[in-house]
């Protein structure tokens, strides 16, 4: 992502996805392992947030 706002200071950079983050940060998960942290520790970096606003529904067919 830097070398990206490098070449183009001024680009509006999207990153979406369902990255199914736990941190006790958000949303007030009870856990938080390491690749959570490494994702909760990029989007501070970048001033990122979450959209989410609870925890994502899901059912076992």
């Amino acid at each position: 992502m830097e070398h990206i706002l490098s070449l183009y200071p001024f680009a509006g950079i999207s990153i979406l996805g369902d990255f199914n983050v736990h941190h006790q940060l958000w949303l007030f998960s009870p856990f938080t392992d390491f690749s959570d942290e490494l994702t909760f520790d990029f989007a501070i970096l970048h001033d990122l947030d979450s959209r989410a606003t609870g925890a994502t529904p899901y059912s076992y067919s």
